[in-house]
């Protein structure tokens, strides 16, 4: 759409000092061609789409689409991830949702006749009570190669390499569709 190929990318930085550390965090926010950076800041509903990068961790995240009509985050959040690189130190990482992997591991479960309640468990965020982390890891493994998360795929189409899945890390307000679980990719 014209709307997507002429947005523009807005760089809105934010201090971390309620987190009691010195670097900071960074939005990158795609908008229509020709917004003001203080629109773009006091106005979110103007918001296509956005992504964020951590200084200090060096650690890029949380891309959304927030106009869906424009497409999926892997059609539509590439222009904020090329801005987010460009401003990141070498070793990035990306750290991406894994948004509706519990109900992939149920069904994966109900398929193979794995015991009920690890799946359960695990989908309910509670990673540290179980025994068998490798079955959930598998699934984890199963929904990014199957391309099941949007922001997975993202990252991976634009040359990041998947490095490792880490468990609980996810507090978002979806984190019981995932068990807290969260893609790990490097670039280089």
């Amino acid at each position: 759409t014209r709307l997507l190929n002429d947005a523009e990318v807005h760089r809105l930085d934010h201090d971390n000092d309620a987190m009691n550390d010195s670097g900071r965090r960074c939005q990158y926010v795609l908008v229509d061609y020709g917004m003001d950076r203080e629109t773009v800041r006091k106005v979110p509903q103007l918001h296509l789409a956005r992504l964020w990068w951590d200084e200090n961790d060096n650690k890029i995240y949380g891309a959304k689409v927030v106009n869906r009509t424009l497409g999926d985050c892997a059609n539509v959040c590439g222009k904020l991830l090329d801005a987010a690189l460009s401003d990141a130190r070498p070793g990035v990482q990306a750290w991406a949702t894994l948004h509706g992997l519990s109900d992939h591991a149920l069904k994966v479960q109900n398929k193979q006749g794995d015991d009920e309640s690890t799946i359960q468990a695990i989908a309910r965020n509670q990673v540290d009570s179980l025994q068998d982390k490798d079955g959930w890891e598998e699934v984890c493994l199963d929904f990014v190669e199957q391309g099941l998360s949007q922001e997975a795929n993202l990252y991976r189409d634009n040359g990041g390499v998947f490095s490792h899945i880490e468990h609980g890390v996810d507090t978002s307000e979806y984190a019981d569709t995932c068990g807290g679980s969260m893609a790990v990719f490097r670039f280089s």
